[in-house]
């Protein structure tokens, strides 16, 4: 077959290079698409431009990059195309070659149109799996500090039952040496008579009025207790530590720290929408076969958050990363115990309840 040149004797293939300005604004507008497009992936992602790592901009933008290069490349073949010379150069072997480089184009927009959905695909996958890694290190951290907090506070607890019991006898002594020497220290309107009524008083300020079986527990319980006096709410407990079913008591108390927290919130909502509404929270628990169950009830506005792939309540804090992880805390321990927590909203009530198997049935727990 006979060279195109030579059918052509007089032709020259001549490419002019010129300004294109339609191109250039094309190409500038393109930009501009891409970064406005780049920070609105970053918002749907709930991340601001800042907190994206380098790597993280450069991956997104190489998609939109290639695009701008196929861009100037279908531009090229557009000007390539309008030479006739070039044209039957590129089609004069066979039918296939001329094929070929009328669907190169389309080809290609395609390839780049799935490699920017693919990456866009990959970059909110990566986005899921960094919030849930931080969310995670963030739980293990509460977890830690939580644990080391209620052991100081079990410390402190042990320490001061041991003063009382100790300052109790002291009195009961000194009493006693008062009335050897004749001194009726039981007389009404005495000084001495009120200055050990103070004491006592003093002494029973000490001792909590919840009993749960378990220093830990009295310490959480007594403390959310007090919160709850303290904001008009009525709070009342049936809560007894399982001691035969060998479950660790920093578990339980970091259920009933989520769930009680997460309950005076809810009441402290509602007192802010409705000052005059009576608000209560009542912790009830009982053992049945292999299984300890916690039930928890308490006042709410009616309003809870939901997502459709969420397996918890949503926060109505502005800081979600750092916020609204109580109730998987509470997963994260019945999970522990190979066992489940639901909850439920109906009217303005909330109920929650927690089911931990025995330890002696759960390997895990060991």
């Amino acid at each position: 077959m006979a060279d195109p040149a030579d059918a052509y004797p007089y032709a020259s293939l001549n490419i002019r290079i010129y300004l294109d300005w339609e191109a250039c604004l094309m190409l500038v507008l393109s930009c501009a698409v891409m970064i406005l497009s780049v920070r609105k992936l970053a918002r749907g992602g709930h991340r601001n431009m800042e907190e994206i790592p380098r790597s993280e901009l450069y991956f997104l933008l190489t998609p939109s990059f290639a695009g701008i290069v196929y861009s100037v490349f279908t531009e090229v073949a557009r000007l390539l195309l309008k030479n006739s010379v070039f044209v039957n150069w590129a089609t004069w072997d066979s039918p296939a070659q001329s094929m070929t480089l009328y669907f190169m184009i389309p080809f290609l927009a395609a390839a780049f149109l799935m490699c920017i959905l693919y990456a866009y695909i990959i970059y909110q996958k990566l986005i899921t799996y960094m919030e849930e890694k931080q969310r995670a290190v963030i739980l293990e951290n509460q977890v830690e500090q939580m644990q080391g907090h209620i052991r100081e506070i079990e410390r402190l607890y042990t320490g001061i039952r041991s003063m009382r019991h100790d300052m109790q006898n002291y009195l009961f002594d000194i009493k006693s040496l008062l009335a050897a020497r004749g001194i009726d220290v039981e007389e009404k309107g005495s000084e001495l008579a009120g200055y050990f009524a103070g004491i006592g008083t003093s002494l029973d300020a000490l001792n909590y009025s919840i009993h749960t079986g378990h220093p830990v527990t009295d310490v959480v319980l007594n403390g959310k207790a007090g919160r709850a006096k303290e904001r008009g709410i009525r709070f009342n407990s049936e809560f007894r530590f399982p001691a035969d079913y060998g479950i660790d008591a920093f578990d339980l108390s970091i259920i009933l720290n989520n769930s009680l927290d997460n309950a005076l919130e809810a009441c402290e909502i509602l007192l802010g929408q409705k000052p005059e509404a009576g608000t209560y929270i009542e912790v009830k628990s009982c053992c049945k076969g292999n299984m300890f169950l916690l039930e928890m009830e308490n006042s709410c506005d009616g309003v809870l958050l939901e997502a459709e792939s969420a397996v918890a309540p949503l926060t109505r804090k502005k800081d979600a990363a750092r916020h609204g992880l109580g109730f998987q805390n509470i997963l994260r321990c019945s999970e522990k115990y190979f066992a489940s927590a639901k909850y439920s909203c109906s009217g303005q009530t909330f109920h929650l309840t927690v089911m931990l198997q025995k330890a002696e049935n759960n390997p895990a727990a060991g």
